[in-house]
């Protein structure tokens, strides 16, 4: 809300944007095309309901996910700041714009975060006349809500999804966008299935707190977690199994890092 910084304004714009496409809505202005879902935070103004109750302040995204159902997503530079991020897209913006008689904000999310250590998300549900954390099969969700997930809480009116269906050639691409992203990285062929159970196990009780840290620093990050995980399961045996560790030469360091920031992304973003 108000001044952001360059991160916030660049970074999150795009990811938003990019991820938004991604899970299927029409990223068009719905100001300039009929069949357009996402009023950009420059765009939010264009609607003169909108324009009424938000004034001059707009949050980075309002997706039209109905004719009367609106989605606010307001972003922050650092993930230190996601909790923030979703309390001012509900008692800011959701606030204000369920004054109006034409439609209801029942979704709001928070994205915080920049491309250097990548993003976190945190989406409600408006359950009740309260805004309900949103999980699906028990579990939190870590990304943007898809067009059918949107549609399905629309229709249960509850937070909580359970039975949400597996897209099992969505896995499949998943799993070859990642395979992309640990090759830029110079991660060894026969060492990714090491990486990616390590970074699997690391993430069990959260995001990685240090993805801004220096790459030896991370990584000791990394395989901490894992081995915590491992160990708290009667499975520390295993650990030597999915140690991972950086290149023997400094010059790759960054682009190994670099994967090991993008891999878990596309896991949380995916609500994989």
């Amino acid at each position: 809300m108000g001044t952001k910084s360059k991160s916030t304004e660049v970074d999150a714009y795009a990811f938003i944007k990019s991820e938004l496409k991604a899970l299927g809505w029409d990223t068009r202005n719905p100001a300039v095309y009929p069949q357009g879902q996402v009023y950009t935070q420059n765009q939010c103004l264009s609607n003169h309901e909108i324009k009424r109750h938000l004034d001059k302040k707009r949050p980075e995204s309002i997706v039209k996910v109905t004719e009367t159902t609106l989605w606010v997503i307001e972003a922050k530079s650092k993930r230190t700041a996601i909790d923030q991020a979703l309390d001012e897209a509900e008692n800011y913006y959701a606030k204000r714009l369920n004054q109006s008689k034409m439609f209801t904000v029942n979704f709001i999310s928070g994205v915080a975060g920049n491309d250097a250590e990548s993003y976190l998300i945190k989406n409600k549900f408006l359950e009740n006349g309260v805004f309900t954390s949103i999980t699906l099969n028990g579990k939190e969700m870590s990304g943007l809500l898809s067009p059918e997930i949107a549609a399905r809480l629309l229709q249960v009116k509850t937070a909580k999804l359970e039975d949400v269906p597996v897209d099992l050639s969505f896995f499949l691409a998943k799993a070859h966008k990642i395979n992309e992203i640990l090759h830029s990285g110079g991660v060894n062929i026969n060492d990714r299935a090491r990486v990616m159970a390590a970074l699997l196990l690391s993430t069990i009780e959260g995001n990685l707190a240090t993805l801004d840290s220096a790459p030896i620093l991370l990584i000791k990050d990394i395989n901490t977690r894992a081995e915590d995980a491992l160990t708290s399961q009667g499975k520390a045996e295993f650990f030597d199994y999915v140690r991972i560790s950086l290149p023997t030469s400094r010059d790759n360091h960054m682009r190994y890092k670099r994967a090991m920031v993008e891999t878990p992304q596309e896991v949380y973003s995916r609500n994989i």
